[in-house]
């Protein structure tokens, strides 16, 4: 205990590794000299003001800019509650069965829930959305192959790394899967997380629980997770590549990608991806291998 309280207030002092990310990270494991390119919270924040215009950005927060400036990658059908007609919403829930509300100012899948409306109830759900900052999504169907029990999309976190030419690499991939009932797939709201072998899509290690149990079934399934392809891999490495170069001045993003029976589907970006992607899974030392992407 006295050479881990010495050796994390290290990490922390010359490194920036929070407590958290040093014992759940496995940062710990980790000898002196490869810390120098592990991403830390410090440096994380370093890559992100160096690399994202800052005035760009709200492509990447706003959902509904981020569908409008990518639609060439989002298929599914959608509304702003701000500007949505009566009309408009009647004829989403008349050709959608489901749908998902997702509130425009929050992060990590707060507040996301569905509905499922017949005609009598079209009114009054609008006039209750009207009051709310929400965009209204077509639900995405999934690949079969990305459906392991649970309720959730299962999405692939994809991090890209821009080049000084303007040619975008991917740093690391992982898979989200949700777990039970929970209608999002995100690692805080209880989800799973597996590394993803960038070459192959294939899960190359053991993942980990919201409770930070490294697994290799997926929980409350009998789905073998390890050594798993996932579909369509190819398909969705060029186009994750395609939509970075569609924001050049964004040279670091975390994408969220569902994977459907015909290609993928873009969820989100975004410009401050967290380090669970990064550092918590597969390899370590993700910095070093960043910076040296992004000075090629």
């Amino acid at each position: 205990m006295p050479f881990l309280w010495i050796d994390s207030t290290y990490a922390l002092l010359r490194h920036g590794i929070l407590i958290k990310q040093y014992t759940i990270g496995s940062v710990y494991k980790l000898p002196h000299v490869k810390l120098g390119g592990v991403f830390s919270q410090r440096r994380l924040e370093r890559i992100i003001a160096k690399y994202n215009k800052s005035s760009d950005v709200h492509y990447l927060q706003n959902k509904n800019e981020f569908n409008q400036h990518f639609r060439k990658w989002v298929h599914r059908q959608w509304l702003d509650s701000n500007s949505m007609s009566e009309k408009d919403f009647t004829k989403l829930v008349e050709n959608n069965g489901r749908l998902f509300v997702k509130p425009l100012d929050a992060q990590e899948g707060e507040g996301i829930r569905t509905m499922r409306l017949t005609a009598n109830d079209i009114h009054e759900a609008f006039q209750t959305l009207k009051r709310e900052n929400v965009i209204i999504e077509e639900a995405i169907v999934q690949h079969q192959k990305m459906n392991f029990g649970n309720v959730a999309v299962n999405t692939v976190r994809v991090i890209t790394c821009m080049d000084r030419h303007g040619q975008p690499h991917i740093l690391r991939a992982a898979l989200r899967v949700g777990v039970g009932d929970s209608v999002v797939d995100n690692f805080t709201a209880g989800g799973a997380l597996y590394d993803i072998d960038i070459e192959t899509g294939v899960i190359d290690m053991k993942g980990i629980g919201h409770d930070y149990v490294e697994l290799i079934y997926h929980p409350g399934t009998d789905i073998c997770m390890l050594g798993y392809q996932l579909p369509n891999w190819d398909v969705l490495v060029i186009g994750v590549k395609e939509a970075a170069k569609a924001l050049p001045t964004c040279r670091f993003i975390g994408w969220d990608v569902a994977i459907t029976e015909t290609g993928i589907e873009l969820i989100e970006g975004n410009h401050n991806p967290g380090l669970y992607t990064m550092e918590s899974i597969g390899k370590p030392c993700s910095y070093a291998d960043a910076v040296k992407l992004f000075e090629m």
